[in-house]
């Protein structure tokens, strides 16, 4: 028989939890707002080539890679990867230029991914 549980790690949300969390959220992004903060928002998927070797050996061990799509699909060959932190994200947007006249917010993203970390009592692979 199928699981109809979530990956190990990982939970839902249900209504009551969003709704806390959205209202949390809410307060957190007000506060900034006041003091003159901008929100961004960035993938959750970088080029493979952004993140290698950023994070070093055991940086490496964390990255999830995605396939080629299309033609090269039966290649193997990876050319994105997940982000699991915001680090790099934020350091290319600001590099880029985009940044240069505000002041930048907490990022809120949907997830952050730990997918291959060991699961730690309490703490869930996914983070959103």
């Amino acid at each position: 028989m199928t699981s109809t549980q979530p990956a190990r790690g990982t939970r839902d949300f249900l209504p009551d939890d969003v709704r806390r969390r959205e209202y949390v959220v809410g307060i957190v992004r007000g506060v900034y707002e006041r003091y003159g903060f901008e929100p961004i928002e960035t993938p959750a998927f970088e080029n493979l080539e952004t993140l290698v070797g950023k994070y070093g050996e055991e940086g490496a061990k964390l990255i999830f890679k995605i396939l080629k799509r299309g033609e090269h699909e039966a290649s193997g060959v990876a050319d994105l990867a997940l982000r699991y932190d915001l680090t790099v994200p934020l350091a290319r947007v600001v590099i880029g230029g985009l940044l240069a006249s505000t002041m930048v917010t907490l990022v809120l993203v949907p997830a952050v991914y730990t997918l291959f970390e060991e699961g730690i009592r309490g703490r869930k692979r996914a983070h959103g």
